[in-house]
């Protein structure tokens, strides 16, 4: 998201709530609930009722909810030092969301702030490093319930490298399918030469995926989420490789990624055109 909009809510009357278009991070799969003194610190407002620990609905009021679950659009500058404080702060495994996805009924997140913290300062000026979101229940659950709902946005496990940060994972991670090393190499371009931010993000971040998880190149076809048409963009953008057989593979991947999205590819050797995302 290039521009920071104004808060915003992601709950529309009588439509199921989605996430928003950009790359979410999460850090910590743990919700914040024990300060019984303070709730405003926690991540919901809890109450005990027939000895079940409830989450309360929360309501909006001038584009900001009293408590909420933080969600993170970090600017690209910035991934690195909002890592770095997480690690250091020992929070939990960081995750991102689907872009667009949906959420589960009984929640719906908002964009509630600018992204300021940990402050960086650039002439005496505190930086905005992205956007805030708060995800919150719409409707009384227990708490067991909310839990499982916040557990559903996973959708990659960011391998973003915090400094110091041991995490045993080779710098990149191949796949064990040659197909989807061509696809990995793809991203991965995407990545550094894309001029649209938010895509050049989940290239990165679905090139570690792929790597990290070993994804299947059939399961990469069946995804039906934007991962397809993310690699067919980095695929038709893609140098020509140097070698016959890496051209042949290369031109096997864009024909079977066509006929998934009914497009007609562009293969090496013919006129370059663009899959638009």
């Amino acid at each position: 998201m290039d521009q920071l909009s104004q808060p915003t809510s992601l709950l529309a009357i009588g439509t199921q709530s989605r996430l928003p278009p950009v790359l979410l991070h999460r850090f910590d799969d743990t919700l914040r609930v024990n300060n019984r003194l303070n709730q405003g610190v926690n991540d919901v407002r809890t109450q005990f009722k027939d000895g079940v620990c409830w989450a309360l609905k929360a309501e909006p009021v001038s584009g900001k909810v009293p408590v909420g679950v933080s969600f993170l659009d970090i600017r690209r500058p910035y991934l690195q030092h909002q890592h770095n404080y997480h690690y250091k702060a020992k929070y939990g495994q960081c995750y991102t969301t689907e872009p667009s996805g949906f959420l589960p009924a009984g929640i719906a997140m908002l964009q509630d702030t600018l992204l300021r913290f940990p402050p960086l300062r650039q002439n005496a000026e505190r930086l905005d490093q992205g956007q805030h979101f708060s995800l919150y229940p719409t409707e009384d659950m227990p708490l067991t319930d909310f839990e499982q709902k916040v557990m559903q946005t996973r959708h990659l496990i960011c391998d973003f490298k915090a400094e110091a940060e041991p995490l045993d994972i080779s710098d990149p991670a191949w796949p064990s399918d040659v197909r989807m090393c061509n696809i990995v190499v793809a991203l991965n371009i995407s990545s550094e030469t894309c001029d649209k931010p938010n895509t050049a993000i989940l290239a990165w971040a679905y090139s570690h995926h792929i790597g990290c998880t070993d994804m299947a190149y059939p399961a990469l076809l069946a995804d039906t989420g934007i991962l397809p048409s993310l690699a067919a963009a980095a695929m038709e953008q893609r140098p020509q490789p140097n070698t016959v057989q890496e051209i042949d593979m290369c031109n096997d991947i864009k024909m079977d990624l066509g006929r998934t999205l009914r497009y007609t590819p562009t293969l090496y050797g013919e006129v370059v055109c663009h899959v638009s995302m």
